[in-house]
């Protein structure tokens, strides 16, 4: 490299790297439950906005990788195109197969389905049978949820590892491989629960959070967005697709699983992102707008009604500089 430009380069200031870097390498991970099934309308996607997923996907640039070669990307800062994207099925419904799968097979679309060992057994969920059946198909791939899909974060650690390994134990006895991604149940993450996974040796593990993904990010708490009926119409997908994190240091609290109500949320931006705080929005899900104090680089929101240990959702969006489309997200999960 001339010396010049060695210099010019040095000169730079380290954000100018990391934002490039940051970018580069940031992906957004999907998560849909069941297809067409109207009686589950939480969790519930109908065949034709589902259809239209694929159809914009297939005509609109996207690059879809397969789950496990996304977190390897992770661990090794690969560089991804833009609009890359990762399809991924919680909970193994039947509907899956019936309404999702032959879809993503003609279209040559990776997916990964994560499954419940103990749900195997229940009617309207996929079958060992159905899931080999599946798994033989180019593009599909697979991960565990613990064997009962319920909450678990109360439960003792002893317990909780004997789930983990009681759906391990029945995946490999009937795929025939060892599971290696993991996804925490109704995506209710505790410290607890990322240490068990950790000590697991899960290669990665997936909440329920909104926002996008990054070499950044925890590889233990990796966020999804849900596509259910009320928030995957067309226009949607294509803003939360083309979302980029916002990177924090510092959170409080350092967890979501709350023992008292929670007054106060704060996290600190990296240091490009600081003349930008001005627009920052935030949403608490039930409650009004909370207020946002910012002294620099550090963000304390304040809900309108301290937040209890109820599922509640906190998301924070930026508009990306320079673009009227394009936005940074933040999610996170409070139970």
């Amino acid at each position: 490299m001339p010396r010049l430009l060695t210099i010019l380069l040095l000169c730079l200031p380290f954000h100018a790297f990391a934002q490039e870097d940051s970018a580069s390498i940031k992906a957004v991970i999907l998560a849909y439950h069941r297809i067409d099934e109207p009686e589950h309308t939480e969790s519930s996607l109908s065949f034709e906005q589902f259809a239209e997923h694929v159809a914009e996907i297939k005509r609109g640039g996207y690059h879809v990788m397969a789950l496990p070669e996304l977190v390897v990307a992770f661990k090794k800062a690969k560089t991804l195109p833009e609009k890359t994207i990762a399809i991924t099925f919680e909970g193994g419904y039947q509907s899956i197969q019936k309404n999702a799968v032959p879809l993503l097979i003609e279209n040559d679309l990776p997916f990964t389905i994560f499954i419940a060992s103990e749900s195997t057994k229940i009617p309207n969920h996929l079958s060992w049978k159905d899931l080999q059946k599946i798994g033989k198909y180019k593009g599909a791939s697979f991960g565990i949820l613990p064997a009962q899909y319920k909450h678990i974060s109360d439960l003792e650690q002893q317990e909780i590892t004997r789930l983990i390994n009681q759906s391990r134990s029945a995946f490999k006895e009937n795929m025939g491989i060892e599971a290696t991604l993991f996804s925490y149940p109704y995506g209710e993450i505790s410290s607890t629960l990322k240490e068990i996974s950790k000590n697991q040796g899960f290669k990665a593990a997936f909440g329920l959070h909104s926002g996008p993904a990054d070499a950044q990010s925890d590889i233990h708490a990796l966020p999804r967005f849900s596509m259910t009926e009320n928030y995957a119409d067309i226009e949607r997908f294509q803003m939360i697709t083309d979302t980029y994190p916002i990177p924090v240091t510092e959170q409080e609290p350092s967890h979501w699983k709350i023992s008292e109500p929670l007054r106060q949320i704060g996290f600190t931006v990296q240091k490009d992102l600081e003349s930008d705080l001005g627009n920052l929005s935030c949403h608490i899900s039930g409650q009004a707008k909370p207020q946002i104090e910012i002294l620099e680089r550090r963000v304390e929101i304040i809900p309108e009604t301290p937040i209890t240990a109820e599922r509640t959702r906190l998301n924070c969006t930026l508009p990306v500089e320079g673009t009227a489309k394009q936005w940074r997200w933040l999610g996170m999960l409070f139970h």
